[in-house]
């Protein structure tokens, strides 16, 4: 699979069954199929930091930054099933307070926090040393 990142990223395989691979910052690089399934791939993929190369005009579209709207709109769904699947801790909620202030409840308040408790997650998976 070829991607483009805008960030140095590093996959680790989900299972641990593979070396980890590392892309560089604004780098296109042919990666393993795995790593389409691993947290950070997911995590960066939805947050646009990733973009997957099919063709050349992914490609020129990628080193250009251009983002079409149904690009976007997939992103946005995609982060939503990725942080869907972690659950929020007290703890996480009172860091959403302590970075954003008091929101009311609702779409933007869950998101926040659901997204913190993914890199929570994604950092207890592989700490940052």
């Amino acid at each position: 699979m070829k991607i483009f990142s805008n960030k140095t990223f590093q996959f680790d395989h989900p299972t641990g069954d593979a070396e980890s691979v590392v892309i560089q910052n604004n780098a296109f690089d042919t990666v393993p199929d795995w790593v389409e399934d691993s947290r950070m791939f997911k995590l960066a993929f939805a947050d646009g930091d990733i973009t997957i190369i099919n063709n050349k005009g992914d490609e020129l579209a990628a080193e250009k930054g251009d983002k079409s709207e149904k690009e976007r709109k997939s992103a946005d769904a995609k982060t939503a099933v990725a942080t869907a699947e972690f659950e929020p801790t007290q703890e996480n909620v009172d860091l959403a307070h302590d970075l954003v202030g008091d929101l009311p409840n609702g779409t933007q308040k869950t998101s926040l926090i659901k997204k913190i408790a993914a890199i929570e997650a994604a950092l207890a998976e592989k700490p940052i040393v």
